[in-house]
């Protein structure tokens, strides 16, 4: 067998290789595996969004009653993005507004 033709071939089994453990890695949240976390500890979660983002999203709401979620969360991050760093997804305003809706005294 020629020697280009087993370096091509060695270098693809070392990339399959490479691509087949960064596919089925245990977590995708970090290099440390599920064995390096504590028990205790949330995997990959975010921590809730801080009080006023909350309020400015139903704000938001409450003044474009007819937009729906993409729009509420696309005004939301042109506002903040730049100026606090903290941007929302179209699913936090569906949960915010339904959240407030189904609550007693909510219109």
């Amino acid at each position: 067998m020629p020697r280009w033709l087993v370096r091509l071939i060695h270098l693809c089994r070392r990339w399959y290789g490479s691509l087949w453990e960064h596919l089925t890695r245990s977590t995708p949240c970090g290099p440390w595996g599920r064995r390096g976390l504590p028990e205790h500890q949330p995997r990959c979660h975010m921590p809730p969004k801080p009080k006023w983002v909350k309020d400015e999203v139903i704000r938001l709401k409450a003044l474009m009653p007819e937009a729906g979620c993409r729009t509420i969360a696309h005004h939301f991050n042109r506002r903040w993005a730049a100026r606090r760093q903290m941007t929302v997804s179209r699913r936090t305003p569906a949960g915010k507004s339904s959240t407030e809706s189904s609550m007693p005294g909510g219109s």
